[in-house]
This record gives structure tokens, sequence and C-alpha cells, in this order.
């Protein structure tokens, strides 16, 4: 379904609106969230045995990502990395950062998306004593930016405790209180922030997708508060297809290719939106209740960003609301 987007602005910094509800924008979207592919080199017919020595990203890898169906957390996460190439140059792309190399020179996109996620991947493997990479979470994010020269970064994870939201900030010990009462209210008010959102969610393992009974992970593209449907670059597929097929080789058919248009654009435009991203209505527990994923549940929702100096607000932890805005249609 393609629930309706309407026109609007995004927020500079992000204030809990859980006390005023009617405050917050009915719709939002981020305009340059990619859609990469967490199989793209992920060869399920590849015996396993090859990793890339020393083990470090590069242009030129064989397929040896992880064999058992991609890392679906590093490549959402990269996503969120990418999106914010434009105001934070260097974050995604390695040319744009001081004293590069020139190996990193004249590179197309898909090359450059498979050398962060590699790059990413392996910073989390090291950090699980790992010698072939690892799915990334928020320690390796931020292990990651700082590597790249934004050591600044902030990530905040989100997830219900009872009736209420808690959240962790950065260090991953902490358990602040927030106003939200749901994780549907999290991901809209970070649509409509400066911050990069990505979704955490999990299924028993009796539902019929194939990571069913562990969980997945995606990024945050667009909400539509009018039917509680969230929008997102699922890692799990491309304009070609979804899902894994282990033991075959279907979900390789399914890989980018360099010819391919950079695999992002305005979700506002029906075929961007078909295209890229994938739209899911959520119930008030944070339940998928349609889609390919229906049935799976939100278990947290997590932010990205880079503050500028002096400029970030305390994310999670104000009495406030967001300030009312006019719209233009």
């Amino acid at each position: 379904m393609n629930a309706r987007i309407a026109l609007g602005t995004v927020s500079a910094s992000l204030i809990l609106a859980a006390a005023a509800g009617s405050a917050m924008a009915q719709t939002a979207w981020k305009l340059t969230v990619p859609d990469f592919y967490q199989h793209q080199k992920t060869d399920p017919a590849r015996d396993g045995t090859w990793i890339p020595k020393p083990l470090a990203p590069a242009y030129d890898s064989k397929d040896w990502w992880e064999q058992g169906g991609g890392w679906c957390a590093t490549a959402a996460w990269t996503n969120a990395i990418a999106s914010m190439e434009d105001r934070f140059p260097g974050i995604f792309d390695p040319s744009r950062r001081k004293g590069a190399d020139k190996e990193h020179a004249g590179r197309n996109w898909l090359e450059r998306a498979n050398y962060a996620l590699e790059d990413l991947a392996i910073v989390a493997g090291k950090r699980f004593g790992l010698n072939n990479g690892a799915c990334a979470w928020a320690p390796d994010v931020l292990a990651y930016s700082a590597n790249a020269g934004f050591a600044d970064a902030v990530v905040d994870r989100f997830y219900m405790n009872g009736k209420q939201v808690r959240r962790d900030h950065n260090d991953g010990k902490s358990d602040n209180a927030t106003g939200f009462t749901s994780l549907f209210d999290v991901f809209a008010a970070g649509i409509d922030s400066n911050r990069a959102v990505v979704v955490h969610i999990t299924a028993d393992e009796h539902k019929p997708f194939w990571w069913a009974g562990s969980f997945h992970v995606m990024t945050g593209v667009a909400v539509d508060t009018d039917n509680s449907v969230i929008y997102v670059a699922d890692p799990d597929s491309t304009f070609r297809g979804a899902g894994w097929d282990d033991g075959e080789d279907k979900a390789f058919e399914r890989r980018y290719l360099a010819t391919d248009d950079y695999p992002a654009g305005d979700p506002r435009d029906p075929k961007v939106r078909d295209r890229y991203y994938s739209a899911f209505p959520i119930d008030a527990n944070g339940v998928f209740t349609d889609g390919a994923y229906k049935g799976a549940v939100i278990e947290a929702v997590f932010t990205y960003v880079v503050p500028a100096p002096g400029s970030l607000a305390l994310f999670g932890l104000g009495c406030g609301a967001m300030p009312r805005r006019r719209r233009s249609r």
C-alpha cells in the first residue's frame, strides 16, 4: 500500500512530543536514504573459506560476506551513515576525507557502498574477536564514525519497558525515562528530525519469512502518522526482488549492478517509493499488521546523528513538545 506523504519540512533537532501528540507533524520523510543490499556479496554457493587477507575493506574483494544470509544490521546502518554524507562529507565516502588515499577516487556508488559495508562489518567483527566481520550494532557505528573523523556521533536506542519507552544513550548502559509510550511515535519523531532512524524488529519462528525466529534491521525513510504507516529501506530487498534463498542463487540474482542508478530518492514520488522502499502499517503495540513481515514486532528504534557543536538537544529526556509548524501542502 502507498499511504499519503504530504509536503513538509524537517526539524533541526528532536524534542519529545509525547505530551502533545497533536503537535507532531502528520507526515515526514528523509530524502537521502539509500537501500543497500545485505546479500550483495553473500553467495550461498560459495564454500565460505575465502576471507580477505589482510582483513580490510576493499573495492575488488571477492564474494565473502556472511554466508548465512548477509549483514542486515550492517547494511541498515550503512544506509543511515550514507544518508549523512551530504551534511558530513567523508562519513560515508573515504575520498572526501582529509588525506584520502588515491585508491578511493573515481569509484562508483556500488563500490563505495560495498566498501562501507565491509568497513563497518570488520569494525564489528573486531569487537567480537572475529576474523570475518560481523553484524554491526551501535558501538560499532560509533567506532566507525570516529575512524571516519566524526567522534562526536551519537546513537540512542529506544525500547519498551512496560507501557513506557526507555532510552539508552551512546554507552548502552543508561536507562533514561522518556515521555513516549510507543515506538511508532519514536520512529515518527526521529524521521521528523535531523537524525537517521534504524528500526530493529523480531518475529517468532512460525512466521512465513526466512529470518523468522531471529531479527531483522531496516532504515527509516518516511512516516504517515494519519494511517500509522512506516516506510523503510529494507536491506533484504532490491527492485529486483526480496528474500534469502538458502542453498540457491536467487538472492544473488537480485544484486545491484554498477550500472544501476543510486538506490535512493524522494519517497513522496510513488515511482521512487515503489522501487526502493517498503511500507508497513503498525499497531499501537508496534506489531506489523500487514505486508511481507506481518506479525513481526518492533523491538527497538535507534537514532543516529553527528551534532553540530552546541546544537544537540536533549534527545528523549525533555518534557517539552515539538513546536508547531505550518506545513505547505
